[in-house]
């Protein structure tokens, strides 16, 4: 695999998971404060395939929760924790839906959110069950690039070109990044 000077070495799924690692790493350190999450018992809202709920765990968190609608991305994450060598694992469930948090009432102190809210449609129900699952006094982390940013797309390190997700379509799209990863 070539690799380029933002660009992932796209080997094997653990390189791209160990890259993704150190990325989010980095996005949770630059935008917040680790003190926010140390002893607390975390919800990565959209967690996908469980890499930013490794690095809450691995940072300090007293627990992680991730839940999530892709059912790929979970699979992903299960297939993750058997090769997290952690003391203490994050736990994840699947999403009913996209408007409600199958969780119990005031369960964290905090939620963690990484590019997940420009793929909401009904914020405004999640913003309500975020309070709803938050106990007083809990904090939303909220990162993102919104999808009409020049690099919405989420493939700007395998894809430079401001706007590329707007001037192709998605067929065309996942063709470019494929062949760049390969």
């Amino acid at each position: 695999a070539r690799q380029g000077a933002n660009n992932a070495e796209a080997v094997d799924w653990q390189t791209y998971y160990d890259w993704r690692y150190r990325k989010l790493k980095g996005q949770f350190n630059e935008n917040f404060s680790i003190e926010a999450i140390i002893g607390k018992d975390i919800l990565d809202f959209g967690c996908g395939d469980g890499s930013l709920s490794i690095v809450l765990m691995d940072a300090g968190a007293k627990s992680v929760h991730g839940v999530d609608l892709d059912e790929r991305g979970l699979e992903k994450f299960g297939e993750r924790l058997k090769r997290y060598a952690g003391t203490r694992q994050p736990t994840f469930s699947h999403s009913s839906s996209g408007k409600k948090i199958d969780l119990p009432d005031h369960s964290f102190d905090c939620i963690v959110c990484f590019d997940v809210m420009e793929h909401v449609m009904d914020y405004t129900d999640i913003i309500f069950e975020w309070h709803r699952v938050l106990r007083p006094g809990g904090k939303v982390n909220i990162w993102w690039q919104p999808y009409w940013h020049p690099f919405g797309h989420h493939a700007h390190d395998w894809v430079p070109i401001p706007w590329a997700h707007v001037f192709l379509n998605d067929d065309e799209f996942r063709e470019v990044c494929a062949r760049i990863v390969d």
